[in-house]
């Protein structure tokens, strides 16, 4: 019987980098994981922003393009985000002006892709090696007269990545591997700060195929290192050793 493949992500790996007893807990023992209310109100801003790139959709754009005022225009949006508001315990005035800001600043933000003659929107990714798969979904994928692709990550989170960060950023490694593999061209990535309405796009360096061959190794050894984890690997590298990592 053949080994079943490991399943990676870009979460999963940093968890696996930034604290192996969180690794443990997290996807060995599994135990819950609390959504926090960033994540929460950008699980919404993505449904919105799924939901306008349909043309039965696209009317809405301009009302919702100018925030709380927009949104409350239009009945069936402002149900549907309180719908899910409430479910995700986010629908208090605080957090619900906060997802109005953010949906602005992302249609605000290149939102259909000016100048592209195709969008790939909630694109599916799949790289599949011989010891793991790595599956998720790309936000946005748009695709340019000149062969030229780009992709469009939406982001919640409350700070824009650090400068180590972005260099050796998993997400847009990720991303880059998946459309090189699918659509034969390394993309540019654009990440947006949803909480940044000023400047809210971080651009990410374009990496090379040398780099993308590199990063596959990098894959292929992490993928051998998780397959054979357990209570031991859990207590080999502890954010509590490391004064970078010890305020986890």
């Amino acid at each position: 019987m053949s080994k079943e493949k490991i399943r990676l992500s870009a979460s999963k790996i940093k968890t696996a980098e930034s604290c192996s007893w969180l690794y443990y807990c997290k996807y060995i023992i599994k135990l819950p994981d609390i959504s926090n209310a960033g994540a929460s109100r950008g699980t919404i801003c993505h449904l919105i922003f799924e939901l306008l790139q349909r043309d039965r959709h696209k009317k809405y754009f301009n009302d919702l393009c100018s925030g709380k005022a927009g949104v409350i225009k239009n009945p069936a949006i402002h149900r549907l985000i309180l719908k899910h508001a409430k479910k995700l315990k986010v629908d208090d005035e605080e957090n619900l002006d906060l997802i109005y800001d953010m949906i602005q600043t992302g249609l605000q933000s290149d939102y259909f892709c000016f100048g592209s003659v195709a969008v790939h929107v909630e694109d599916e990714s799949l790289i599949e090696e011989e010891n793991y798969l790595l599956n998720g979904f790309i936000d946005k994928i748009a695709e340019y007269p000149d062969g030229s692709v780009k992709v469009f990550d939406y982001k919640s989170s409350k700070s824009k990545f650090q400068k180590s960060e972005i260099n050796f950023n998993l997400q847009n490694l990720i991303y880059s591997l998946a459309v090189f593999k699918k659509y034969k061209k390394i993309p540019d990535l654009s990440f947006i700060f949803l909480k940044f309405r000023k400047q809210p796009i971080q651009e990410a360096p374009k990496p090379t195929e040398e780099q993308l061959k590199g990063f596959m190794a990098y894959l292929a050894y992490v993928s051998g290192y998780l397959s054979s984890f357990d209570s031991k690997s859990a207590i080999g590298n502890l954010a509590a050793k490391s004064v970078e990592k010890k305020w986890l």
